[in-house]
């Protein structure tokens, strides 16, 4: 892990290239930063406006925005995991001159990658989905069957279901993040495939580095959330809440592509470790001669398996 989390580190020397990747998520963190404002922390912080998102025909209009908000966050992730991903596998399989921003690296590929990627999304969102309908008609049927029971018993059971589904969901994002790397970088694996690929054996023998890592991003991301809170909360005019806003997307941006980049890091980590070879001629097929050339000083990533 601490290899990873260096080899990562590594990547940010070049400011601009750490800006360009920073630029690519932080869209998506200020969605999910000006979401948290209006829906959650600006009716606590006004309590007289908490009616405008809990009552009456405001409902649709909530619906409306959670809808919008979703399809943007599923848009500019597809496009800032494709860039990333791209970009880092370029500065290490070939790297012969400074990053520099022309055309986008894979813009002849655009549609045939960006699809790729969507279905892999798309499938995560899918289980998600499931899984959330799978724990609230578990805890429906112990609220229908131990309502009437002994206490003790509700609780534990619904404690049990409880940490069930967090620790099926947190298993799942990691395989979910490796699986759009993976829909980016092998050729002929996307959607279920790449999940299945990822859970059942990219992942096998390397899933408590993986949790590691997501656990370390989950960590400063919800440190990051946190800080926010409380800079709205004690922030009144409305012209320096938004500042605040861009302030901690562009963090929080930094922070999402500090962990897409070690998620990228470690997929070929463990392609190593399975003693698969990266497919070098896919990424020749589909990147432009800007991608191939772009990079830092490059860290050779290992390609055979360490005892």
């Amino acid at each position: 892990m601490r290899g990873i989390i260096g080899h990562s580190i590594s990547q940010q020397q070049n400011p601009l290239q750490t800006l360009t990747f920073t630029l690519l998520t932080l869209p998506l963190s200020f969605l999910l930063l000006l979401l948290l404002s209006f829906t959650i922390l600006d009716p606590i912080h006004h309590n007289n406006r908490l009616h405008v998102w809990t009552h009456g025909n405001n409902d649709l209009l909530l619906a409306s925005i959670l809808s919008v908000y979703l399809i943007l966050v599923l848009a500019f992730r597809v496009l800032s995991t494709t860039g990333i991903v791209y970009s880092i596998a370029s500065t290490n399989f070939h790297s012969n001159r400074p990053f520099t921003l022309g055309p986008f690296p894979f813009a002849a590929n655009i549609p045939y990658i960006l699809c790729r990627v969507l279905v892999t999304y798309l499938w995560s969102f899918t289980f998600v989905f499931f899984l959330v309908g799978v724990f609230l008609a578990s805890l429906l049927l112990i609220d229908v069957s131990l309502s009437f029971g002994p206490m003790f018993a509700y609780i534990a059971s619904s404690w049990v279901v409880g940490l069930l589904f967090v620790g099926v969901l947190f298993r799942s994002a990691c395989v979910f993040r490796l699986a759009s790397i993976v829909s980016v970088l092998d050729q002929s694996t996307y959607g279920l495939g790449a999940i299945n690929k990822c859970g059942f054996f990219l992942l096998k023998g390397r899933g408590v580095v993986a949790s590691s890592l997501y656990s370390l991003y989950l960590i400063f991301a919800l440190g990051v959330v946190v800080a926010f809170g409380f800079a709205q909360m004690n922030v009144v005019r409305p012209g320096f809440r938004m500042l605040v806003v861009f302030a901690f997307a562009f963090v929080l941006a930094f922070v999402d592509q500090m962990g897409m980049v070690a998620f990228t890091i470690l997929y070929f980590h463990c392609k190593a470790y399975h003693n698969e070879s990266v497919d070098l001629e896919h990424l020749h097929a589909n990147c432009s001669r800007e991608c191939l050339d772009v990079g830092a000083p490059s860290h050779p990533i290992e390609t055979t398996r360490q005892a």
